[in-house]
């Protein structure tokens, strides 16, 4: 194991500088993003979707539990409720 320790901090991750207006008034720079690329190349989409597949493939059984749990809850709510109603 590494004795450096974790900082979150990868060199390929890091955010182009932008530099910053000293003058507080100044408006901020607006960019927006014209154009996704998931829309744009149809390799990129499939290679998303391939991926988000893999992950319910593997997380099946989590996610299931999950909904059963939210399910479960709102029932148990609702009949909670109308067990009150009754009384």
């Amino acid at each position: 194991m590494s004795k450096i320790p974790y900082t979150g901090k990868t060199p390929g991750a890091r955010q182009p500088v932008r530099p910053v207006s000293t003058d507080p008034l100044a408006p901020a720079e607006e960019t927006y993003v014209t154009e996704n690329p998931l829309l744009e190349d149809p390799d990129a989409l499939a290679a998303r979707l391939a991926d988000s597949e893999d992950f319910l493939r593997r997380n099946r059984n989590m996610l299931l539990g999950m909904l059963a749990v939210v399910i479960l809850a709102v029932g148990g709510f609702f009949g909670y409720n109308y067990w009150r109603g009754e009384q």
